[in-house]
């Protein structure tokens, strides 16, 4: 918390000052100023994807020929460590970016003011201690350890195929233990860290929710004032496009290797993109409650206010009455009528959500365009635009 210029400002990060954060700045990975993240994505490939990459040349596993498919043809491995593991710890500097300039903007903007102004000081205090607590980082380690010891049990390993020979080569030994237990788990580290950063964003924004927010329901933004809220969900699409790139490549290892059509894949693709996009507007959902209230009161207000100017209108110049210096008619804040017609019109396209069409199409793109080289590797990109064209027209 500090003070600029008489205006109390909430700083808030989701990423600055958790166990996770300071474990990596005790490391020497996180500097004291910036997040280091360049270093970090560098280390993360070097740690991950480049022992599986050393290992599959050393037992010429890596190119096609040597055995049906190499390692070279699991995309999903390159994809994950590659892209995933590097936008996961890409999305930490967006967050934070985006984090500090939105909490402020509830104070500067006039949303929180009065007594709330310190309830909103004391929310994000409290939203920074749960989220610098040790307790979910116990959970996440947890559930890291148990997705590793019961992963060869319960799921497929078709990625790690290329790591068996008879008689065993030690460096496929290696490849399939370091690919068991450092790299994989690493990735699933992250992946968890990333939805937990996203439910302190959710509590943290259903808190706020909660204050009594002044909102301006014929703000020009179509949000009541909220509509800066709808970079929120951008704070987070990183990692859900690297999550769909991940599942995009192993689906396409499948349709190109083993025989797999697309219309089998149709529902989970579908399933993923929408639950994927619902999952990102969750903590913008948290605000259609007070939004939408917002907006029916405004509807009965500006209602009156509108049907009263209207109607003093069509008595001065349609009844022919003498109103004399009417103040409503002649006030400068309502202006001609049809301009506060418009300010009713603004009221009724008050959206439920704090978020354009804009965005949340872009949100859906993102999320959707990893997808994109598995529909090229059964259909011809050129056909495959063709049917979308002539579905849209």
């Amino acid at each position: 918390m500090r003070s600029h210029d008489g205006a109390v400002e909430c700083e808030f990060s989701p990423v600055r000052g958790d166990v996770f954060f300071r474990a990596q700045r005790a490391l020497g990975l996180i500097p004291a100023h910036g997040l280091g993240v360049y270093r970090r994505v560098g280390l993360a490939v070097l740690i991950t994807w480049v022992p599986l990459v050393v290992a599959a040349v050393v037992a010429n596993r890596l190119w096609p020929g040597a055995i049906e498919e190499p390692l070279l043809q699991h995309f999903g491995v390159h994809v994950r460590f590659l892209v995933a593991v590097p936008l996961f710890i890409i999305d930490e500097a967006i967050a934070h970016r985006l984090f500090s300039g939105i909490m402020p903007y509830f104070v500067r903007s006039g949303l929180v003011t009065g007594a709330d102004r310190q309830r909103l000081v004391e929310i994000v205090r409290w939203t920074m201690a749960w989220r610098d607590g040790w307790r979910p980082w116990v959970v996440i380690g947890s559930l890291v350890m148990v997705w590793t010891f019961t992963s060869p049990m319960l799921w497929d390993e078709h990625e790690v195929n290329w790591t068996v020979s008879d008689p065993p080569l030690f460096a496929l030994r290696f490849a399939l233990f370091w690919f068991r237990w450092i790299a994989r788990p690493i990735f699933e580290a992250l992946l968890m860290v990333w939805l937990w950063r996203l439910v302190v964003a959710t509590a943290l924004m259903w808190r706020v929710s909660r204050l009594n927010l002044d909102l301006v329901p014929t703000h020009p933004d179509g949000a009541a004032g909220l509509g800066f809220l709808e970079m929120v969900p951008m704070a987070f699409v990183a990692p859900a496009f690297a999550l769909s790139a991940v599942l995009s490549a192993v689906w396409a290892h499948d349709v190109v290797y083993h025989g797999v059509t697309l219309s089998t894949l149709a529902i989970p693709i579908g399933a993923f993109v929408v639950f994927t996009s619902i999952l990102m507007l969750v903590p913008l959902l948290v605000f259609t409650p007070p939004v939408w209230v917002a907006r029916l009161q405004a509807l009965s207000d500006y209602g009156v206010l509108v049907g009263e100017h209207h109607r003093r209108l069509r008595r001065r110049w349609i009844l022919d009455e003498d109103l004399g210096n009417d103040a409503m008619l002649d006030s400068p804040e309502l202006g001609p009528v049809a301009y506060s017609g418009r300010l009713f019109d603004a009221v009724w396209r008050v959206m439920p959500l704090p978020i354009s069409k804009r965005v949340m199409i872009g949100i859906v793109a993102l999320i959707a365009l990893p997808m994109l080289p598995l529909i090229t590797a059964e259909v011809h990109l050129g056909d495959a635009l063709m049917k979308i064209m002539r579905t849209l027209l």
